[in-house]
This record gives structure tokens, C-alpha cells and sequence, in this order.
């Protein structure tokens, strides 16, 4: 019959040992982690979750990739052998935590002095850090953040933290309507009982005009000027303009009025009867009247 040779092939473990070492035991997610194995191979084969991911004669491996559980290994070529695999390493990678902001205005577009609450989802992370444009405002446990201080164009956002600190979240800008300053005169400030005045608000073209005297609102509307016979002594007036974005500004200078008595007198004579051609004497009373 046929003859075969046989013969016996026996494949031992390999003596060669290689070791693995991380730089960071912990390290949040996106950072840079390095790999490095023991110097002396002429190759050097890393592996995550039994994937080759570099082979190269580098005894290092940097990632950013890292996932929570990653189990990365490597394995040295050294002459015509493959060392045996390095004990796994599994680095904590810490999860970033996202978030997002929302306001407590209907809208982005307010007025001058307005409050505007912020509040920052979810509400669990240990800190929170609130920022207008580049500018930290507020840092700490609190996710909700209040100003009245915004200008125009600011723009709010806001980072969160939970062992590492996570992407910038939405951003959100604003349009800040300036509030309207006015100033009032007045054609006359002292005037006799009955005289009639004039108050003009400057400029003209907001939604309306407060006219208060005394602390207490004498009406409202449209039109900036007043014309009125019914100022007392001592009087004073100021007024609040609204603009046309619905910004209430602050009350105007104030006008006091000096209102004089109109002057009663009467006028008598030494005589009741007198002959044609005599000189009569009249005297009005009281005296001390400046005409």
C-alpha cells in the first residue's frame, strides 16, 4: 500500500512576556489617553475590544476614542515571535454630560433692565458655569441663572460639569431695546392763578406719555405736551414715557410750579360828594402790590 510519513508538530507558549501601562487611570471622555508597552520589540500590535487598532515599531499608543469598558491589550513581535498577550487594561473614561438652556422670556427680545431667568437641563450635574459671550457670570451647583443686566447682542451659555466638564451648550443671543429718556420744560414756570401752560415731554414718538403730578397720574397717551389753567402753588410734574417696544423709562426731571394769587383790591376815596373841579384822592387796599 501507500506509505505516508507523519510527524508531530508542538506548539509551546511563548516565553516572551510584554507589559502594558496606561498614563491616566481616570480621563473623561475625548481625552487623550497613552499606551506604552514594554521597550525592546520590533513590532508592537494595541488592541481595543480585540481590534487591531495600531502596528507599527511604536511601543506607544495615544487615543481619543476611549469608550466606558474599553479593553485594550498589546502584543510584541520580537525576531520570528509573538509575545504573549499583556494583561487587559480597562481605564475609567467618565461620560461629558450635555446640556441645554432655556429662558423664562417668551422671547429674545427684550427691554433695557429686563429680568431674564435662565435654567440649565438637566439639573443633577454637580456645577454648573453660566457665561455672557466669553465672560464667566456665575460657577456653582445652581442651574438657574438671573440677570437684568443684559445688553444688546449679549449672547448666554452655559457649561456643566460632572467629574469632567461637558460640551458649551445652546447658545442664545439677545436684542435689548434701550428704554426711552425724556426730559420736560415748561413755557412758564411762575404764572398767576388761571394762566394757562404748557408741559412738553422731548422728544416725541413714544407710545405714550404719563403725566403725573403731585405723585399721582393726571393721564396718559400719545401725545407728549400738556396744556392745562389748572396748576396749583408748589405743583410739581414729571413723565414717564412707554417706547414702542414696550420699555417703561424713568421719570423725566421735575418741574415745580410757582402759581401767584390774582390780586383783589379795592378803591375809596376821603369823600363820598364833591363839587366839579375839586381834587378827589382814591387809594386801592391793600398796598404793598408790585403794579
Amino acid at each position: 500500500g501507500n506509505v505516508r510519513d507523519t510527524g508531530v508538530i508542538y506548539i509551546d507558549t511563548s516565553n516572551l512576556n510584554i507589559s502594558l501601562s496606561a498614563l491616566y487611570d481616570t480621563i473623561c471622555f475625548g481625552d487623550a489617553q497613552v499606551f506604552t508597552a514594554d521597550m525592546g520589540f520590533s513590532n508592537y500590535e494595541f488592541f481595543v475590544n480585540g481590534s487591531l487598532m495600531q502596528s507599527s515599531p511604536l511601543s506607544t499608543y495615544t487615543t481619543t476614542a476611549l469608550q466606558t469598558g474599553d479593553i485594550v491589550k498589546v502584543i510584541g513581535f520580537m525576531g520570528s515571535c509573538f509575545s504573549n498577550p499583556s494583561s487587559a487594561i480597562t481605564p475609567i473614561v467618565i461620560p461629558i454630560p450635555p446640556v441645554n438652556i432655556s429662558i423664562s422670556d417668551p422671547d429674545t427680545s427684550i427691554c433695557q433692565g429686563d429680568t431674564v431667568t435662565f435654567t440649565a437641563s438637566p439639573a443633577f450635574y454637580s456645577n454648573y458655569e453660566f457665561f455672557v459671550g466669553t465672560i464667566s457670570v456665575q460657577s456653582g451647583p445652581s442651574n438657574i441663572y438671573i440677570s437684568s443686566s443684559l445688553n444688546d447682542l449679549d449672547s448666554i451659555s452655559c457649561v456643566s460639569y460632572l467629574g469632567c466638564p461637558g460640551p458649551p451648550s445652546n447658545t442664545i443671543y439677545f436684542n435689548v431695546n434701550a428704554l426711552p429718556y425724556i426730559s420736560i420744560s415748561s413755557s412758564d414756570t411762575t404764572f398767576c392763578t388761571g394762566d394757562t401752560v404748557s408741559v412738553i415731554a422731548s422728544p416725541s414718538g413714544f407710545a405714550d406719555y404719563e403725566f403725573i403730578v403731585n405723585g399721582v397720574s393726571s393721564g396718559s397717551g400719545s401725545n407728549n405736551a400738556v396744556t392745562t389753567d389748572r396748576f396749583s402753588d408748589g405743583d410739581s410734574i414729571v413723565v414717564i414715557a412707554t417706547s414702542n417696544d414696550g420699555g417703561v423709562g424713568l421719570p423725566s426731571n421735575d418741574l415745580v410750579f410757582t402759581v401767584n394769587p390774582i390780586p383783589a383790591v379795592t378803591l375809596a376815596s376821603a369823600m363820598d360828594t364833591d363839587c366839579l373841579g375839586d381834587m378827589i384822592v382814591f387809594t386801592a387796599i391793600p398796598k404793598g402790590e408790585d403794579n
